[in-house]
């Protein structure tokens, strides 16, 4: 196998065994990554549900809130309509009532002392077309029902005098009563706030619907008993409706979608929200996964009896007659308390799969394209490694052609080197002694200049460190006047955003005070709209006063940051001019440094070469002795590189345009030298063979020196 079919086969080894390493590297990493990606992406999923559902929350939170104010507002209403009608009384006189449950049904008969609303007694008879006062002015005023109850006994009963509440076919809820006790057995939560003289505020079933209420105790002149309570609210469904208009237009990624469940009393495992808005009211209290469980029983159990705000997670596959039946679903949850309801996020598990599944095919992509250009590779490395060959085999040959000649003009050189020997070996003696005395004082020298240059090494390290920390506390010093300009500048955009805030109050309160007047001006008609304004006028007061008082302390603040500002860049300043101090230094001592490493190499190779030139001018003598001997070793050696040039051809694949055909004469005669080996004889391996002189001292022994032979005597060079 010749040099050019090795060198095209080593160059498609290496390109194979690189791509080949590379795929198995990245099937391996494929499955590696195939592995930590599930775990990471289903974590990834959590969280981003868990924030998507917080904001679902707070959304349904805000809600209830608004309802809440705006019934606190209508209760302010129902209140100053009673005041003005004489307020709530009892009188001695007595009537029956045949009282309502709410919850059973259940008809009772009780006597009760006749109740009244200023002069005008609450009929129990009294019909949807005859005026009742106080809940109809707030049902005109405000749209919300309201009610007048009156307490039926010391369990706390709460029966309805008068109410704007109407049964299912259109008849006033009157004579319906609030039991102390829930069908269950449990205390009723209005009844029992109200008996300890407190508002109720939330969810409550009120005669036929849930309801979100406002319940507040009457007491009676001395203020000791309560004898009634004055009720506000509005349905549920209408709040509901409110929140599905929302939540109906959020999306979690392509198909995510937003569920509410209910997770008390007939609503429990009933769709208030469902995902495609088209099973509303429909239960999924029953529905069952694949493996047979119920997995919005445990769901709604989870998120209902978890910490408040408490995330559940679940993934199943519904089956039966739901509508996600037979596909595989990621469900996030939480517990709404104020409405019981339990809301959830529903994803398709193929959706959370897609990330994974994209992840995995571009590395089977990645994989295929390694494995494609490796292929590539293995082709274009042999082209290329052909090329090579052919390009390095004209050159070798040419050299080889080269060193034919060379060899032919060698055994010619070979004599003259002989007559030159013996004259450099007189100078070198002499020369010897003077290199050993300057060689002595260098290394004197060369000590105390290494020592100069570790302590000039130290000063640069030292130099250095300091430079770097004076750097670093420059850097530092600039990002804190940076932060301390946009704390300026936030503070003057708050301080413009507070003027502008008190502004607005100013108008809001101008504006209230004509609404006030022109309600007064209207006169009974303008009552509700009056309270409004004086709310109004109120609260925009408070936001002048709020905004004024944040405007001073902002002003503080900002005079302070600028005071900071100020001496941070004097502090700049002067870090700046430490820094360029620091920086001049450092240059300094790594100049003096670099010198001083200079000036130690520079004196220890004087040294070294002057112990080199000692050590050489000892062996010139010897080896001046041996040029001649060598001289006719020359000869033999360009036999030697004939042959090798020879086999340079036979590798390469290539003969040269002239070979040489007869070996190289082994020496001549003439010049006093004996060759104990056949003339054109080589030595194995192409080592050099050894001489001694005739008299058996070696040709390093120079004249005038111990063991020398005598100048000018014959010396005769046999072969070892």
């Amino acid at each position: 196998m010749n040099m050019r079919t090795k060198i095209a086969g080593l160059g498609s080894a290496l390109v194979a065994g690189t791509g080949l390493a590379l795929a198995v590297l990245v099937v391996v990493q494929r499955a590696s990554l195939a592995r930590e990606l599930r775990p990471l992406l289903r974590q990834q999923a959590e969280d981003a549900a868990a924030a998507f559902l917080q904001s679902v929350q707070e959304q349904c939170e805000n809600a209830q809130r608004q309802v809440q104010d705006r019934l606190m507002h209508s209760l302010k209403v129902a209140e100053d309509a009673l005041q003005k009608a004489g307020g709530f009384r009892l009188d001695g006189e007595t009537v029956t009532w045949q009282a309502v449950n709410q919850f059973t049904k259940e008809t009772r008969s009780v006597v009760l002392p006749k109740a009244y609303v200023g002069t005008t007694w609450l009929s129990p008879t009294l019909g949807i077309d005859q005026h009742a006062p106080v809940v109809d002015d707030v049902k005109y005023y405000t749209r919300d029902a309201a009610t007048v109850f009156q307490r039926m006994n010391e369990e706390g009963d709460l029966l309805r005098v008068t109410t704007s509440v109407l049964h299912t076919d259109g008849r006033r809820a009157i004579g319906t009563y609030i039991p102390h006790r829930n069908p269950d057995g449990s205390p009723n939560a209005v009844v029992s706030a109200i008996l300890k003289g407190e508002d109720y505020r939330g969810r409550a079933f009120v005669v036929n619907q849930w309801y979100d209420t406002l319940y507040r105790p009457l007491w009676d002149e001395s203020h000791r008993r309560i004898v009634g309570v004055l009720f506000v609210g509005t349905t549920i469904e209408t709040v509901k409706e409110q929140i599905q208009q929302s939540l109906r237009r959020i999306r979690y990624g392509k198909s995510g979608r937003v569920f509410i469940l209910g997770a008390s009393g007939d609503q429990k495992g009933k769709y208030v929200l469902s995902p495609d808005g088209a099973r509303d009211g429909a239960s999924v209290w029953d529905v069952r996964d694949a493996e047979g469980h119920y997995p919005f029983r445990e769901l709604i159990e989870r998120a209902a009896g978890g910490a408040a705000g408490e995330r559940v997670f679940a993934e199943f596959q519904p089956t039966g007659d739901s509508s996600d039946a037979g596909e595989a679903i990621f469900v996030a949850a939480t517990y709404f308390a104020p409405y019981e309801w339990v809301i959830g996020l529903q994803v398709p598990h193929a959706e959370l799969e897609a990330a994974s599944q994209a992840a995995t095919g571009a590395l089977g992509t990645m994989l295929g394209r390694v494995l494609a250009g490796t292929v590539v590779l293995i082709g274009l490395g042999m082209g290329v490694s052909l090329w090579l060959a052919r390009g390095l085999a004209r050159p070798v040959g040419r050299v080889a052609a080269e060193l034919a000649e060379t060899g032919r003009m060698l055994n010619s050189s070979a004599r003259h080197l002989a007559e030159t020997s013996q004259a450099l070996a007189q100078g070198t003696t002499t020369q010897a002694a003077s290199l050993e005395e300057t060689s002595a004082s260098l290394e004197e020298m060369t000590a105390m200049t290494q020592r100069n240059a570790a302590h000039a090494q130290q000063a640069r390290e030292l130099a250095g460190r300091t430079r770097t920390t004076a750097e670093g506390c420059m850097v530092e010093m600039r990002q804190m006047q940076v932060a301390m300009a946009e704390i300026d500048e936030s503070s003057q955009q708050v301080a413009r955003i507070l003027k502008t805030i008190d502004e607005i109050a100013f108008q809001t309160n101008l504006l209230a005070l004509n609404a006030a007047v022109e309600a007064a001006r209207a006169g009974e008609a303008g009552m509700g709209f009056a309270v409004v304004a004086d709310e109004v006028r109120a609260l925009a007061q408070r936001a002048a006063a709020a905004a004024r008082e944040t405007s001073e302390r902002i002003e503080t603040s900002m005079e302070r940051s600028r005071r900071g500002v100020a001496v941070s860049r004097k502090v700049a300043q002067s870090l700046e001019e430490v820094v360029s101090c620091a920086r001049q230094v450092d240059e300094l001592v790594a100049e003096i440094a670099a010198a001083s490493q200079e000036q130690s190499r520079g004196i220890g190779q004087i040294s070294s070469a002057v112990g080199q030139m000692d050590k050489i001018t000892q062996s010139n003598a010897a080896a001046a002795e041996e040029n001649a001997a060598t001289a006719q070793e020359l000869s033999a050696q360009a036999e030697l590189l004939r042959r090798a040039v020879a086999d340079l051809e036979a590798m390469i694949g290539v003969k040269t345009a002239a070979e040489a055909s007869e070996p190289y004469p082994a020496g001549s005669a003439g010049n006093g030298v004996v060759q104990t080996r056949p003339a054109g004889s080589a030595d194995v391996g192409g080592s050099r063979p050894s001489f001694t002189h005739g008299n058996g001292t070696h040709p390093g022994q120079l004249a005038g020196r111990p063991g020398s032979s005598a100048p000018g005597v014959p010396r005769t060079f046999v072969r070892a």
